[in-house]
């Protein structure tokens, strides 16, 4: 009597290859401080991993009425994404998307105070960042340094501590959070098909 052993295999659906985790902040990678204006912003760099993106602006003078700042790029699965958001004067307001690329930033709305001095901006990234798995089976690998990832989506007491060498296969519900222990650290992420 022979036995049929059928083994069947996910479809990998994203692969992000070595990339380094951010050891801190930094709250204008994106864009270095420039007067807020009404049209695109130059990108100075991209996320060093995928990243949420935030926006702090600082109040010079009088208060400018704020607008709104479309960010156009790119996630894990190189599809495009986009999110507006409204800024807040001396808080850093955050997208909830991750983005691996930011293609575009891009102020609409702004109006300048009567005594015309401009509130001025910068945009950047957290300390953490996140793999958007939404469903998906993950495989992340830590290559150096330690990282601590959670597929909760938040850093809490649930992390679990990779360190170079040591892979983990998750089934994330929406994102897998990551940040490294403020030491420089590299990892492979695999998404796989359902």
């Amino acid at each position: 009597m022979s036995m049929v052993v059928r083994e069947e295999f996910s479809k990998m659906r994203a692969f992000l290859g070595v990339t380094s985790v951010q050891t801190a902040a930094d709250d204008d990678l994106i864009v270095t401080t420039v007067d807020m204006k009404v049209g695109a912003y130059t990108v100075a760099a991209q996320p060093t991993s995928p990243s949420k993106i935030g926006v702090k602006v600082t109040t010079v003078g009088n208060a400018d009425t704020m607008g709104t700042i479309k960010f156009v790029g790119t996630d894990i699965n190189n599809a495009a994404i986009e999110e507006t958001i409204i800024p807040i004067s001396g808080s850093t307001v955050w997208t909830t998307r991750y983005f691996k690329t930011v293609t575009s930033a891009t102020g609409a709305g702004w109006v300048v105070s009567a005594d015309t001095s401009k509130d001025t901006i910068i945009i950047g990234i957290p300390a953490t960042g996140g793999i958007e798995g939404r469903g998906q089976g993950v495989t992340f690998i830590c290559l150096s340094g330690i990282i601590y990832i959670n597929p909760l989506g938040t850093a809490a007491t649930t992390s679990i501590k990779l360190v170079a060498g040591q892979a983990q296969d998750l089934l994330v519900s929406d994102v897998l959070s990551y940040i490294s222990d403020g030491n420089a650290a590299t990892f492979q992420c695999e998404i796989w098909e359902e």
